[in-house]
């Protein structure tokens, strides 16, 4: 039996193991541990799965406990954070065991890049849903456009995990979290750049992407908006196109007013993960209720003798910014969680807040489009090129969700025998599967490549798309030809 080690036991972990175990279990068998930080997590996980095996460790701390589990087995895959990675990364080489992962490569892992090719260690990174799925769809179409001498002028892509639509109204923002909260919200603020008609725009730190928010209508019934992602531009090169493409946008999908109401939070100062002395657990200092701590991030003192509650709020802030704060239970006066920072308490309130309710399901949409030219043809009486659109649709909806328990997707829901046993959300679903078929393709030796990897290269990416297509995740692809 393989043996596969799982760092993290957060919201895709269950639905991993299950594909492991349970899934693809019926080609070979996988001896599965999963290591985490939270205990309670891992005491869920190993009533869900009997043959489990799992570890309390903490990655960041304990290099040596890290280093005996990563060379007990055959594969590391890690869901931990982004800057997570790193330790287990640099122990993977130096015992010459493969390691995947869903998050972005950060400088630091690339930077470890020729230490890995050295050992013969294969880190594949960015195989899940965005980055991953994302990346597959996109260059299989780039790879069959330039295969027929087509030349990309632009490309643009917004993909998000969403409530599904009738599942999104009973809350201000219309998003419910299928992922971690903290990481979420604290995306909100990263900086992006892309290339829009041969302009390339830059945008830091802070909130400044939801400024960039634009209406999309690829599905216009659903009412959807969209800000950019990251830095766009090192697609040009990872991607193959060429640096005198028009347009390249990569992007976040939202509904329609998240982006204009999300920004409220961001000037009240609740997306910081600067620590805060009244916000630390080890302080000896009664806990401040929401409304006060909304008031001191604002610097507003609170008139006791008011009858208008919010009077004192509407000296800085809009009748919307209010309505913001006040849907989302801001300014009550219940105690804020004493976890260290503004975002790590935000994260904690919401999470409770938005979270999926019994009977309801997400939604993830991933879209591509892009614009080709091709060369000129002739004919016996005419000359003429021609244009074509391509259009890409990735839409998968979660389980309804079914449970007298937490609203957590992460955790395997009973239900009736004629339906299938476990109930996922489409995030988990999306990422956990394309990480299982990755790890599968990795112990079975189908990737020769060595290296910190993406999954760019035709040998990854179609085998993973077909094997998705095989367990009901597939995409749609319209193209339309103009001739000219």
């Amino acid at each position: 039996m393989k043996r596969i080690l799982i760092l993290g036991s957060g919201y895709i972990s269950g639905c991993l193991v299950h594909f492991l175990t349970r899934v693809c279990a019926t080609t070979q068998k996988y001896l599965v541990t999963v290591a985490s930080v939270v205990p309670k997590e891992l005491e869920d996980l190993a009533t869900q799965f009997t043959n489990l095996q799992t570890v309390v460790i903490n990655v960041k701390e304990d290099a040596e406990a890290l280093h005996d589990l990563v060379g007990k087995c055959d594969l590391v895959v890690s869901l931990l954070p982004n800057d997570m990675h790193l330790p287990a990364a640099k122990a993977c080489i130096d015992l010459r065991v493969n390691m995947l992962h869903a998050s972005y490569n950060s400088d630091e892992l690339i930077a470890l890049n020729d230490d890995a090719r050295q050992n013969g260690v294969l880190i594949l990174g960015e195989l899940g849903l965005d980055p991953g799925i994302d990346h597959l769809l996109a260059m299989k179409c780039i790879h069959e456009i330039q295969e027929q001498k087509g030349k990309i002028v632009s490309f643009v892509s917004y993909c998000g995990g969403l409530p599904a639509p009738e599942c999104s109204g009973d809350n201000y923002l219309r998003y419910k979290f299928s992922w971690a909260p903290k990481t979420a919200l604290g995306n909100l603020l990263n900086g992006a750049r892309f290339l829009e008609n041969k302009s390339v725009v830059e945008i830091p730190r802070g909130g400044g992407i939801l400024d960039e928010t634009k209406q999309l209508h690829f599905l216009p019934e659903l009412g959807l908006e969209g800000y950019p992602n990251r830095d766009s531009l090192v697609y040009l090169e990872k991607y193959g196109l060429s640096p005198h493409i028009r347009t390249l946008i990569r992007g976040t999908l939202r509904y329609t007013e998240f982006s204009k109401r999300v920004k409220t939070l961001i000037k009240v100062g609740l997306l910081s993960d600067d620590a805060v002395d009244f916000l630390d657990p080890d302080v000896n200092q009664a806990p401040l209720t929401w409304r006060e701590f909304i008031a001191s991030l604002l610097h507003i003192n609170l008139s006791t003798g008011n009858n208008d509650a919010n009077s004192a709020f509407r000296t800085v802030l809009s009748p919307t910014e209010i309505e913001t704060l006040t849907s989302l239970g801001l300014l009550e006066d219940t105690a804020v969680p004493k976890v260290g920072t503004p975002l790590t308490a935000l994260a904690n309130h919401l999470e409770g807040m938005l979270q999926f309710k019994n009977g309801e399901q997400d939604v993830v949409i991933l879209h591509h489009e892009l614009e080709a030219k091709y060369p000129m043809l002739s004919s016996h009486e005419s000359v003429c090129g021609r244009k074509e659109f391509r259009e890409i649709d990735f839409i998968v909806y979660g389980d309804p969700l079914q449970s007298n328990r937490d609203s957590n997707f992460n955790q395997p829901i009973n239900r009736t025998p004629t339906t299938t046993p476990h109930a996922y959300s489409a995030m988990a679903k999306t990422v956990a599967y394309t990480l299982g078929i990755g790890a599968e393709m990795m112990l079975n030796g189908e990737i020769k490549q060595v290296g910190v990897i993406l999954p760019l290269t035709r040998d990854i990416y179609l085998p993973i798309l077909e094997r998705l297509a095989h367990y009901g995740l597939f995409a749609i692809e319209r193209i339309l030809n103009e001739f000219v």
